[in-house]
Parts: C-alpha cells; structure tokens; sequence
C-alpha cells in the first residue's frame, strides 16, 4: 500500500516540478522557486519508499532481510535526508510569506533564498549522516529502513532527529500562517468593500475579459493574488496532517513496542501523501490552470472541449504585486502598501 501511495506522491510532485520548469512565470511568484524545491524533495523521499517495495507485514520482514544490505542503507539514508528537506522547505515557505505579507519585505526572497538552499541542505547531510556514524539505520517495525526502533538510543535518535524539529517546524509554520491569513483577510476585506461589495469567490476566477473598467479589473486582480497567495499557506500546514500519525505511532512504539496495525495503516496513509495533497492545491492555483489550459487548448481532442468554457484568468506574478494587494487601510495604517 506504501509504495503505491507513494507512487501517486511522486507523480503529484513531478507535475509540479514539470509546471515549474515549464512555466516560467510560475516559478517567479512569491514562493514559487521554494514550492519546486519542495516538490523536488518530495520526490526523493517518495523514490526512498519503494526501494524496498514488496509485500511486507507489519513486522518488516523484507527489511529484516535486506538488514546490513546497501539497499537498506540506501533507503534509510534517503527517507531521512528528504523528509528533513521537505518540511524544512515549508518553513522557508512559512518564512517567505511572513516577511512578504506581514514585514512587507518585497526584497526578501531574492536575499533569503541562497541562505535557505545553505541552511537546508546542510542541516538534512548533518542529519542524515549522524545515525549512519551511529550505525543506527536499519529495518523498522513496517517493513523499510529507517532509524532503528529496537534499542532505546534509536526512539532518542528518532525523536531528536527528525520528530522535535518536525513539530518545532510544525509550530513555526501554524504561528506565521495564522498572521499571514490575518492580514490577507483583513486585505481582501477591504478590497471588496472598496469594489462595491463584489464577492470574493467569483473574483477570483472570473475572466480579464468581463471587466468592464480598469479599476475592476484591477480588484478583480487584487482578489486573485490575495487567494492564491493564501492558497499556497496550505503548503506549510499540509505538513500538520501528513505527521500526525506517524509521531503518535513512534511515541507509542516508545512505551509499548508491539505494532498496532490500524495506527500503522495511518502512519502510512498520511506519511504518504504529501505530495498528492501539495500537487492537489498547487494544481487549483488560477495561475497554474490557466498556464496549462493555455497549452492543452493547442490539442486536437482537448482545445475544442477547452474552449467552449471561460478560459481561465492568470495571476500576475512578482512579489510587487501580491504586495501592492495588500490595500490601504484608513484606520490604524497597518494596510497601506510600501
């Protein structure tokens, strides 16, 4: 079950790396760049997960076989290197969002993003390389390799390697989204009531070609920007609901190390997921579907069915333009543009 979860995880990823490189426009949004390097590091932990991709039990058996093998090794390696990396990217994400929506520091990606791929990257070699000079990798209680469970300095090991930072990124993530979705509600609140009440739903997809003015044209943009940019604040808290379950499990194997199947099956099922479910959103962004929409219309079989719809509307991209949507506020000025 694991590996076929995980193949439709990688498949998700690499279609968001394959509209990144694609589109180029996308990959200049806010957090577009970071949001490929996401994806890219969901794809290596989904490709550690099918290394050892038979049929197991809740046991281990097949890892118990291949214990001491470079096989093991390897997907051990790999599962710890990539989880790392994909949930430090989204608090680089969390971290972009905060200062571009909040701080309004328009110039932050361009100063921050060499120092993410620095601080990430070496932080999941360090992490990575410490259980392998421990010689603490080795077959789990669900039939992979990872950080053995079977000794009390590998649930130490387990915990302080990947589970507490994990959660400390977790907290980071919920603390800084939770102000940036304020800000944006407080921002599209105002952008509504300014257009004469228009509602926000509608907005966002609506077509450049049904605005009448400039001016709600240039709402109607304000609108989108703000939503996608709230759309891509999922990304940090998909990580919430991909964990849960995992971190329940381990903590129970501290106490208790005979496997419960059911919470296994979860851990599984959610571990899994992540990126399906980081595809799933970044795949309702406007701006991505009006990026493919625009090339599925030049098929012979799809353009006809494409073009008796309205075709879809594309954010502008830039980190200026999600910060000039932020529109003044007459009150206490918090909302004013820079």
């Amino acid at each position: 079950m694991s590996a076929v979860l995980s193949a439709f995880s990688t498949t998700g990823s690499l279609f968001i790396v394959l509209s990144m490189l694609i589109f180029d426009k996308l990959r200049k949004q806010p957090a577009g760049s970071l949001i490929l390097w996401l994806s890219v590091s969901d794809v290596g932990y989904g490709v550690s997960q099918v290394l050892l991709s038979k049929p197991a039990d809740v046991d281990g058996a097949i890892a118990k076989e291949a214990h001491g093998t470079a096989l093991c090794q390897t997907q051990a390696m790999l599962a710890q290197f990539f989880a790392i990396a994909s949930f430090a990217w989204t608090a680089a994400i969390a971290h972009t969002l905060h200062a571009a929506v909040v701080k309004r520091d328009v110039h932050h990606k361009e100063e921050w993003f060499p120092r993410y791929h620095r601080l990430i990257w070496t932080t999941c070699f360090v992490f990575m390389l410490i259980p392998l000079l421990a010689n603490i990798y080795g077959p789990t209680g669900g039939g992979f390799c990872w950080i053995k469970n079977d000794r009390t300095e590998g649930h130490v090991f387990r915990m302080l390697l990947f589970y507490v930072p994990l959660w400390l990124a977790v907290g980071y993530n919920s603390i800084s989204m939770w102000q940036v979705t304020s800000v944006i509600t407080r921002a599209m609140r105002l952008v509504v009531e300014t257009d004469g009440g228009n509602d926000v739903d509608a907005a966002e997809d609506a077509p450049d070609a049904t605005m009448d003015d400039d001016e709600s044209a240039s709402s109607a943009m304000r609108l989108r920007n703000l939503k996608q940019m709230r759309r891509i604040g999922l990304f940090p808290l998909i990580l919430v609901g991909c964990w849960m379950f995992a971190t329940i499990n381990r903590i129970y194997e501290m106490f208790d190390g005979s496997p419960v199947y059911g919470l296994y099956a979860l851990q599984v099922l959610s571990s899994s997921l992540s990126g399906l479910l980081n595809a799933l959103v970044y795949g309702m962004m406007p701006s991505v579907r009006g990026a493919w929409s625009r090339v599925l219309e030049k098929w012979p079989i799809v353009g006809p069915l494409l073009s008796s719809q309205a075709r879809v509307g594309t954010s502008s991209s830039g980190y200026t333009s999600f910060g000039n949507a932020l529109a003044a506020d007459d009150g206490d000025g918090d909302m004013s543009p820079r």
